[in-house]
């Protein structure tokens, strides 16, 4: 009987030992878990995904791992921290000494941890450590949207592009589907990989934009970035939103656009481009010596005169050409969900020259995204927000721009001849009228023009009789062909890219021939 009774007095023992253990368990773990600020304030914070217009994923959640610790269950700091960096060499005993040795309930050991390190902490048996649910963003397209879509830091809070849009704008949606397509993002940027390779230039960027509703479907910077690792030493800069640049001769559209629509010119209108003017002693010049002394607009616009947009712009006058760059939005914050954007830069200076060099796109910089929009005012005489979301100007009513109707109809008659005829023939793609503007203009480096240092740029639209699409590219500092040293211009440039793009997207967009 005295066995018995020390038998059973024994497993009362054990059975209050295991409550014991369980209630302390479940008691630190409840502690650290759920009274932690620092932890309720970021678990399971789980983003909406992102699709693009055809479904295709381009940003999701995974759940992970993520490993804490409770300070106060660890007997012996320093053998807890020695386990702890054997299975984590990268974190150093430094770290986890300080880490153990505070004085609290909860400490993270190591954020969003892979399945093998998972494994081989759950069987190490290191007291007082727990493992946590956490959501990491992750990307499937990489780098292919990686300026658009931006990133996220550790505590999933986004850092750039739609991500920083979403949590400025406290979009709480579980699914947002974009306008891009990924298709055609990814020939747009394999086209501008290979301008920036064949011309040994250091960036280039471009996009494909609804001509119908101002979508984009295509939007690419390089060189780009993983967001899954983005660094401080990875080109993260947006040069479509961000970039500030003087893009010279593509501008000449909107100096065009604004004497038609004030009518300060007709078309028929003509001007004498066979020498050289001069304005404020300044002397103003073509790549080319022209003999026409009676250039009309379309020969202007062809040839992209210098010495006959200057004089154009010369009888519009500042006042008219500041309130265009305002009814073209050029002042206007970009309406795209992309918070990283640049304003648009004018001279100060009024006098005459100024307005002469401004109309053939110098003494203004803007960004690619700005010249986009506006072309789209060109293009259909009225206004509709430049947007990355799918369906989000469908509702929204048009604000007319352009006091002439007839003003978008010439100019996309001047486009058309521009690759037809002029200096855009390498654009050319035959079934399809495309339409454009080439220009180039030098880089200011330390304040001073370089004429090393160029932007060259395409400005067009398909079909340009009735667009569908726009299209703009730019390369950033292109050489010199070593062996011909030919001039560095748009048309040697872009044209091919603009041709090639558009002869590759065409069939993806089933688009018809236009013969």
């Amino acid at each position: 009987m005295r066995i018995k009774y020390i038998y059973y007095s024994f497993g009362l023992v054990i059975f209050l030992i295991i409550i014991r253990l369980f209630t302390f368990c479940f008691h630190c773990i409840d502690k650290s878990i759920n009274n932690s600020d620092y932890y309720k304030k970021y678990i399971n914070y789980n983003r909406p995904k992102i699709f693009d217009r055809n479904g295709i994923i381009l940003a999701s959640n995974l759940k992970v791992n993520s490993l804490y610790i409770n300070p106060k269950l660890i007997n012996d700091v320093n053998d807890t921290a020695k386990a702890i960096n054997d299975i984590f060499p990268d974190i150093s005993l430094e770290y986890l000494l300080h880490k153990l040795k505070k004085d609290n309930d909860f400490a993270w050991i190591k954020r969003k941890i892979s399945p093998e390190e998972a494994k081989k902490i759950a069987i190490s048996g290191i007291p007082g450590i727990f493992f946590a649910d956490e959501y990491q963003r992750i990307y499937p397209m990489n780098e292919l949207f990686s300026h658009i879509i931006g990133y996220v830091d550790i505590d999933n809070n986004g850092l750039s592009g739609f991500e920083r849009y979403i949590d400025k704008n406290n979009i709480t949606d579980n699914e947002i589907k974009l306008s891009l397509d990924t298709r055609i993002q990814s020939i747009l940027r394999e086209e501008i990989q290979i301008a920036i390779k064949d011309n040994r230039a250091i960036g280039g960027s471009g996009m494909i934009v609804s001509a119908e509703n101002n979508e984009v479907i295509a939007a690419v910077n390089l060189p780009d970035f993983n967001p899954h690792y983005p660094s401080a030493k990875q080109n993260t800069f947006n040069q479509l939103t961000m970039g500030r640049y003087e893009f010279g001769s593509i501008f000449k559209l909107f100096t065009v656009l604004m004497a038609l629509d004030s009518k300060k010119i007709d078309i028929k209108d003509t001007f004498d481009i066979s020498k050289n003017i001069v304005i404020d002693r300044n002397i103003i010049r073509d790549m080319s010596k022209r003999n026409n002394k009676n250039a009309d607009i379309n020969d202007i616009f062809r040839l992209s005169s210098n010495i006959g947009i200057a004089q154009i712009a010369l009888r519009i006058g500042l006042d008219i050409q500041r309130e265009y760059l305002k009814k073209l939005k050029f002042f206007d914050r970009l309406p795209i969900e992309i918070p990283e954007q640049t304003s648009t830069s004018i001279s100060s200076e009024t006098r005459n020259i100024n307005v002469a060099a401004m109309g053939y796109g110098y003494g203004i910089s803007t960004s690619l995204a700005h010249i986009t929009q506006a072309e789209f005012i060109a293009l259909n005489g009225y206004y509709k927000p430049l947007t990355i979301v799918l369906g989000k100007n469908a509702t929204i009513i048009p604000e007319q721009i352009l006091e002439r109707k007839q003003t978008s109809e010439e100019l996309r008659l001047l486009l058309r001849n521009v690759v037809l005829n002029g200096t855009g023939k390498k654009a050319l793609v035959s079934g399809y009228d495309v339409g454009g503007k080439t220009g180039s203009a030098e880089k200011i480096i330390n304040g001073k023009y370089s004429k090393k240092s160029n932007i060259v740029s395409f400005l067009g639209a398909f079909p340009i009789s009735k667009p569908k699409y726009m299209i703009a590219i730019m390369i950033d500092e292109p050489l010199k062909d070593e062996a011909t040293s030919r001039t560095i211009t748009s048309s040697r440039v872009v044209g091919p890219i603009i041709k090639n793009t558009i002869t590759r997207i065409i069939s993806v967009l089933n688009m018809v021939s236009e013969k």
